[in-house]
């Protein structure tokens, strides 16, 4: 046996690639010998005050599950553990807690029951029933093909368990025989229960963010839907779609489609359809029923496949109506039963401890990641479950019989003491026992309150402490985790890893204006030599997207980049700074930066700074006569309007002066109500204009603006110019067109 170096998955068979990450064990097989025995430090270990670990029974890419005992109820329950090298990339965490949230949600007596999860001295778990059984991929391996009542008798199991997970809005996004336990009860009969819903995809709610990457691929390439492939929508029909693949591989010992990479295969199932199993394995005498089934289930368009999994379920009960099936010892099963009571117990009885092998590896199959255009080569899997303890009596099949199933024994001896495995019976009755205890806590009232106080003014401090500190915090990756902002304070952040294959870091802040509205907002953050930053500000409430997001984005890697003197109402503002990074450009992204950036608010006087948007002349800033206005022109297309009060009564002229921008040639324009436009773009790239022009009626506004773009195609947003006007009394000379007809006249009459 040995262990991918990467994610961790255990092989007790030579492979050529990891079947969860992709990665090359060509070499790393060869000739290795069985790993020793080390003692696992984790057994023994208590974890959450109340879950004592007992024995290792599976291994995966992404965590660990024991056998776990209850220290306080004294049952056995089985525990999930997430990989220690894996916690702190966001993707798996998250993959992680979607799995409780879903799973727990589901009570199907055909699904693995979630019990409790949570952290704990920086481990995170996920408490479930113990089950005793075999997977049904090991089933497979074992006896090559299964006769079709039987598989009809699982499959109909499976869609018990799929169909409440559908109702409630869950999608397995996963399902393959690895994830289904196969259990024996006490008359030999097969029981199953479907687990690792850590795939599963919550139907978006306005409370619930999505969390699957665009453009990445999550699941297992043998029984993964077109509508998955592609990253479209899915929905329940790309369970049932994998489910069909299941039932191929069940009904012939291979899956639908074959490769020799994983690309070769999501190929396949993009473009090919199965082959019929009556025509592929005419020797297995199947139905031709199971084909038609099979087909339905994996048509390549989701509308063309079964509606449900009451469609399907039906569906599998017409076949068996006709092969005379439904009186054999296998399913327990009638079509009157909802689908919540498929394959059930008695009321009121247990669930757990069915009789059968040990627990399978919970990696046995590869669960694959990955952008498509860099999907890896991988072999199938080939994990071997432990050895088994005696023989076992083979599973009773046939068709579907209409009686209760007797039920196993429910304890496990260890260590010499007989321990009762949990239900959620079981579960639920000590949590409430423990809420009965929480009565005595009012007698203790007046005491807490005053413990609370003192934790309070405790914790008190160490927020203010925290939000005043002038370093980022981690983790800062949503507007919920957002590290707060003082106006004039700058703090420093740091680009850091991916937060999944197609999402940069991304480092939020926050920051409340102090006092009323409204502001004259501007948001800077310097530069980081090689990394090209995006600096975005959102204001929530706003419900138009292109006024509650500003970006700035004007310079190049390396550069600056600020949000110059926007006007405001909006109280809270989040601002968002990000590499610029676009995956079809075939680069990777800075990750894990070692360099700093600085990232400052600043509120400016409206009556000295230009307020923007004024792109256009009717919402110019307003400029006093005498007075001037500070401004930026802060990317190659931007534009600054100003606009004096009216002209005065006998007013002749009016003189305007612009400072000079480094390195920038700008042209400076009066437009008056009436009248062509006075521009003048006389002075070379970095110097400052005048103009002066005539002024009659109402006055004009002043255009500020680049002669034309810049050469490095980049704005000023930290250049700043300053512009000033006033009133004069007399008026300016005449342009140079008058000067010339005046001298043009002035000839003729010499001649004369």
């Amino acid at each position: 046996m040995f262990v991918c170096p990467k994610c961790k998955t255990e092989y007790a068979q030579t492979v050529n690639f990891c079947g969860v990450c992709g990665s090359d064990l060509k070499g790393a097989a060869s000739g290795m010998p069985e790993r020793a025995q080390v003692a696992d430090p984790f057994i023994g270990m208590v974890v959450a005050e109340r879950y004592r670990l007992v024995e290792l029974l599976g291994r995966g890419g992404m965590g660990v599950v024991y056998k776990a005992e209850h220290v306080r109820m004294g049952k056995l329950m089985a525990i999930k553990l997430l990989h220690g090298d894996l916690r702190s990339e966001p993707n798996v965490v998250g993959r992680f807690k979607r799995e409780a949230q879903a799973a727990s949600q589901l009570t199907n007596v055909n699904t693995v029951q979630i019990f409790d999860f949570g952290t704990s001295e920086g481990l995170m778990y996920l408490v479930m029933e113990y089950i005793e059984g075999k997977d049904l991929s090991t089933i497979i391996r074992t006896d090559g093909h299964l006769d079709f009542i039987r598989v009809a008798a699982m499959s109909i199991q499976i869609l018990g368990s799929l169909g409440e997970a559908h109702e409630k809005g869950i999608v397995h996004r996963d399902l393959k025989p690895e994830n289904v336990i196969v259990s024996l009860t006490r008359d030999q009969e097969e029981f199953l229960k479907v687990l690792d819903f850590g795939l599963a995809q919550v139907r978006e709610t306005p409370d619930r963010k999505k969390l699957t990457a665009d453009g990445s691929i999550l699941g297992t390439p043998y029984y993964m839907s077109p509508e998955h492939i592609s990253g479209d929508k899915v929905d329940g029909r790309a369970d049932l779609y994998a489910l069909g693949c299941v039932m191929y591989q069940a009904l012939t010992g291979d899956p639908p489609f074959t490769g020799k990479n994983p690309m070769a295969i999501i190929s396949s199932h993009l473009t090919e359809s199965p082959e019929p199993i009556c025509k592929r394995f005419s020797q297995y005498d199947i139905p031709p029923q199971a084909d038609r089934i099979i087909a339905k289930a994996m048509a390549k368009k989701p509308g063309d496949r079964f509606a449900s999994a009451d469609d399907m379920r039906s569906a599998i009960f017409d076949v068996l109506d006709k092969l005379g099936g439904l009186d054999s010892p296998t399913g327990r099963v009638t079509r009157g039963q909802s689908r919540y009571e498929i394959g059930s117990p008695p009321t009121g009885a247990q669930t757990s401890g069915w009789e059968s092998g040990e627990m399978q590896d919970i990696g046995s199959a590869p669960t694959f990641m990955a952008s498509v255009k860099d999907l890896p080569a991988v072999a199938p899997s080939t994990i071997e479950s432990p050895a088994e303890k005696g023989e076992k009596k083979p599973a009773k099949t046939g068709a579907i019989r209409k009686s209760k199933p007797k039920l196993p024994t429910r304890s496990v001896l260890i260590d010499g003491r007989t321990l009762s495995i949990s239900t959620r019976m079981d579960f639920e009755a000590y949590e409430k026992g423990l809420r009965r205890k929480k009565i005595v806590i009012w007698s203790l009232l007046p005491l807490l309150i005053i413990l609370a106080a003192g934790v309070a003014g405790w914790i008190f401090y160490q927020d203010r402490a925290r939000i005043s500190s002038t370093e980022e915090w981690e983790p800062n990756n949503s507007p919920e985790e957002a590290k707060p902002l003082q106006v004039d304070t700058p703090v420093q952040g740091h680009i850091g890893a991916m937060l999944d294959p197609q999402t940069p870091d991304n480092d939020w802040y926050g920051i409340s204006l102090p006092g009323q509205g409204p502001w004259l907002f501007r948001a800077e953050v310097t530069g980081i030599s090689g990394v090209d930053l995006v600096l975005q500000m959102v204001r929530p409430g706003l419900e138009n997207p292109e006024e509650s997001t500003v970006t700035g984005n004007s310079g190049k890697a390396g550069d600056p980049e600020a949000i110059a003197s926007l006007g405001m109402n909006t109280k809270q503002v989040y601002l968002l700074v990000r590499e610029f990074w676009q995956p079809r450009d075939g680069v990777p992204p800075k990750m894990n930066v070692k360099d700093a950036y600085s990232i400052k608010v600043r509120l400016l006087d409206p009556a000295k700074y230009e307020t923007e948007p004024n792109d256009e002349q009717v919402n110019g800033s307003r400029i006093e006569p005498g007075g001037s206005m500070k401004g930026w022109l802060a990317h190659p297309e931007d534009v600054d309007w100003y606009c004096p009060p009216r002209a005065p009564v006998g007013g002749k002229g009016v003189k305007i002066t612009l400072s000079g921008i480094p390195d920038t040639d700008t042209k400076l324009t009066y437009a008056a109500p009436s009248g062509v436009p006075v521009e003048v773009n006389n002075a070379p790239a970095g110097k400052g204009e005048v103009l002066e022009a005539a002024v009659s009626g109402d006055s004009g506004c002043i255009r500020v603006a680049f002669s034309e773009p810049p050469d490095d195609e980049k704005g000023r947003a930290f250049d700043e110019y300053t512009v000033s006007m006033e009133w004069t009394e007399n008026a300016p000379p005449p342009p140079p067109e008058e000067e010339k007809a005046e001298e043009d006249k002035d000839g003729k009459k010499g001649k004369k």
